[in-house]
């Protein structure tokens, strides 16, 4: 009896959904190709700049990122082991904007009806279509873990930062409600600070700020996707550098260009706390033993301060080719974009 039921149970656990157990498809993906299994029909890869990536969330729910639309519907899946198995999507709903040519999103869309299996390898989802129709291969995003990401806080594992996807804008409101006033509306690919969400009016709302600071509102979680830093990475969890270069824990150190006032020296010496997906603090000083202080947030930067107290002038940044030249009163710094981001 012992063995018949152990048994029972092994041939439960072969059939029950892939969500009941650990999870390797959940998660995102971007598209690398499409393959047809006719001979003749040429591989259909994305252009450059085109962005399309496929979320699969542990609650049933699919949303892919279409270049310029968006689609979202649910999915289901059933494993043969912990590699593949097969898999369906709902007919999806997706929105209808006008894409730069050539445009993939719509027939993306359809095809997604007839997906039927998946096999998991080295990183890469296969998702084969019925009838030996086509395998759509999707490469994980570098930085996902294999559990999705949910609509939550840094500090509690949710992504630092999201992007607007909303093509007509996104309206910032005062509260997590439609009934609400809206503050500011947001353009699409603006990045957001993520300072948490809420579940509300039978949605998810999210408490965000544009990166680095600025208006507070409430934004409709669904016009929203984890922002994906210069180097390839969402990013989650609570940003550390400058708790490390509070303790002076630098991951390098050097020299980098600067024009300070008084000073014919043209170069000052850094050190830089480096976190993921390019957050950084950035220490300088100069031959006068003054030291500034900056943030980036994603390779960008946000802010600094100087140890001269009564110093003139403000904070502001521009780019200049791969780097960032950074104003503060009258001194400026010259900061490469490796010095971010490593490498």
């Amino acid at each position: 009896m012992r063995q018949q039921l152990i048994v029972w149970f092994i041939f439960l656990g072969l059939m029950l959904p892939i969500h009941a157990k650990i999870n390797p498809l959940l998660g995102s993906w971007r598209l690398v190709e499409f393959k047809s299994m006719e001979d003749a029909q040429p591989k259909l890869t994305p252009k450059d700049g085109q962005r399309f990536e496929l979320f699969l969330y542990d609650d049933n729910r699919v949303e892919m990122l279409l270049d310029c639309n968006r689609a979202n519907g649910e999915w289901q899946a059933t494993a043969n082991d912990n590699h593949s198995g097969s898999i369906q999507f709902s007919k999806l709903a997706n929105t209808e904007a006008l894409c730069p040519a050539p445009n993939l999103d719509e027939w993306i869309a359809s095809q997604s009806d007839f997906i039927r299996g998946f096999i998991i390898r080295d990183n890469r989802l296969y998702l084969n279509l019925m009838a030996d129709g086509g395998i759509f291969t999707w490469q994980r995003l570098t930085g996902h873990t294999d559990v999705a990401y949910s609509y939550i806080a840094p500090n509690a594992g949710g992504p630092r930062n999201w992007q607007v996807v909303a093509t007509s804008g996104l309206n910032m409101r005062q509260g997590p409600s439609v009934n609400t006033a809206i503050q500011t509306t947001l353009s699409k690919d603006t990045l957001l600070d993520n300072l948490g969400c809420e579940l509300a009016e039978h949605r998810t709302w999210c408490d965000v700020q544009p990166l680095g600071g600025g208006l507070r509102g409430f934004v409709a979680a669904e016009y929203l996707l984890p922002a994906v830093s210069p180097n390839g990475m969402v990013v989650f969890g609570t940003d550390q550098s400058a708790i490390r270069a509070s303790l002076g824990v630098f991951d390098a150190t050097g020299k980098i260009s600067c024009n300070v006032s008084n000073l014919s020296d043209t170069f000052c010496r850094f050190y830089v706390a480096r976190d993921s997906g390019g957050y950084a603090t950035l220490r300088i000083e100069t031959a006068t033993g003054l030291s500034n202080v900056f943030f980036f947030r994603m390779g960008i930067a946000i802010g600094g301060s100087s140890s001269e107290a009564d110093k003139p002038g403000s904070f502001r940044s521009e780019r200049q080719s791969d780097a960032s030249l950074i104003y503060l009163g009258n001194d400026s710094f010259l900061v490469p974009d490796t010095i971010i981001l490593g490498g």
